[in-house]
């Protein structure tokens, strides 16, 4: 008899059981609430070795503060402007940004979803086959389609970010259980393609929080595929101006599919890159400073990477892979035209490399370097609603504000730097 993933998510997404996560979502909610109040009580609470670890994230963030304050002050940082205080807030993580700014974290999110729609017509081709169909001095629009993807639709990668941007707005916070129950209505839905450790995480019979621990546990050395890191772009811009401290906060995020720590360290460092990208166009001297803030044990894979672009031998639908190929498009570029020329043409999941990599060129070379030709076009459904540019724009700015008029639990900069996963056990022991 074979299994139907679809027919399976049916049976497990019922009523009770959504209303099961619904109350989860409420009790995290309500833990948010009641530690705000006192964020001092609550470190007093903890035991030695996470109090150890809120110390080290206040320290970590003042580090983070004081080389953007070192950038504006040297004139790397441009796009900076004069803080505003709000009462106890972080000046610094609290600031008006300049436009300039908010055009590089739209970049980023845009970004991300073109290289996606470029990149889908040409998964799992042989190297090569972007630039033999669109030769230098072409003159066709690159955004072709396929059998499955219509010109300019983008997939299940910025699908799926676009449904975590949603929890975050909606619930104010990143809330893993209703981001799991989101995905997994998103499954039943029937989208056109769902990557399959994520589809088979979702429709497991445990749930969460349960499924993705299960899932590593039955596939140890086969669960370090790139889902979790094809959806970052949203939230990579939300947490833009806390430089290494985005690390623990895609770590978090990536655990809602993929339990796998090297999956997490994978977008934790995308996430940091992103962190510093805007207005540098050195990716060596952020990679320098950020490789160090891996964990130890899996921090080696990602220095070979760097150093070259044969560093590593895996396939592309791994994170290792994805991250390597999709780092050296950038790298390789003078332009976010060219980045996606590289992405696009090294064969097999080259919609989640050019998508990855579309993040990282649209967050350095800003949303008015992306050609009009490639946005114009841009579109896909997340169930029955469908998005375009603006609505890509609108969700990023959404998230922006939340990070700069919000004082919560995930601002860092403020009294409140601690981290939900204090209340229990870590992210890897569910």
């Amino acid at each position: 008899m074979v299994d139907n993933p679809l027919k399976r998510s049916k049976e497990i997404y019922t009523p009770e059981y959504l209303a099961v996560l619904e109350r989860e979502s409420e009790k995290s909610r309500a833990w948010q609430a009641e530690h705000e109040k006192d964020p001092d009580r609550y470190r007093r609470s903890l035991g030695s070795e996470m109090r150890r670890n809120f110390d080290q994230r206040v320290e970590m963030e003042e580090t983070s503060n004081q080389a953007w304050a070192d950038g504006v002050a040297d004139g790397t940082i441009s796009t900076y402007t004069e803080p505003v205080v709000h009462g106890n807030m972080n000046s610094i993580n609290r600031q008006h940004m300049s436009s300039d700014r908010h055009q590089h974290l739209r970049g980023l999110v845009v970004g991300a979803a073109v290289g996606d729609a470029l990149g889908a017509p040409f998964e799992f081709g042989p190297a090569g086959a972007f630039r033999d169909r669109f030769p230098a001095g072409s003159t066709s629009n690159e955004m072709v389609g396929s059998s499955l993807w219509d010109p300019g639709e983008f997939t299940d990668d910025t699908q799926m970010a676009i449904i975590e941007a949603e929890s975050i707005v909606d619930v104010g916070w990143p809330d893993r259980a209703d981001m799991f129950r989101r995905f997994g209505q998103w499954v039943a839905s029937g989208p056109k393609d769902v990557g399959i450790s994520t589809r088979a995480v979702l429709t497991s019979s445990p749930g969460w929080p349960r499924a993705p621990k299960q899932y590593f546990e039955q596939h140890p050395n086969g669960s370090a595929g790139n889902g979790s890191l094809m959806r970052s772009s949203f939230a990579a811009a939300r947490w833009a101006l806390v430089g290494e401290g985005s690390a623990e906060v895609a770590r978090y995020l990536s655990s809602v599919t993929h339990a796998d720590p090297a999956a997490g360290e994978g977008r934790a460092l995308f996430h940091m890159l992103c962190s510093q990208a805007s207005g540098f166009r050195d990716l060596d001297a952020r990679m320098d400073r950020f490789l160090g803030f891996l964990k130890d044990g899996l921090r080696e894979p990602y220095e070979r990477i760097v150093a070259s672009p044969r560093g590593t031998t895996m396939p592309n639908g791994t994170v290792w892979g994805c991250f390597s190929d999709a780092y050296w498009a950038v790298k390789r570029s003078d332009s976010f035209e060219e980045a996606m020329y590289n992405a696009c043409d090294v064969g097999g999941d080259t919609d989640t490399v050019a998508a990855v990599a579309g993040g990282l060129a649209g967050v350095i070379y800003g949303l008015d370097e992306i050609p009009e030709r490639w946005v114009e076009p841009l579109h896909g459904n997340v169930g029955a609603q469908t998005y375009r540019v603006d609505d890509l724009v609108e969700l990023c700015d959404q998230l922006r504000y939340l990070s700069i008029d919000n004082a919560n639990m995930w601002d860092y900069g403020t009294t409140r730097t601690y981290l939900p996963t204090h209340t229990g056990p870590p992210i890897w022991d569910l």
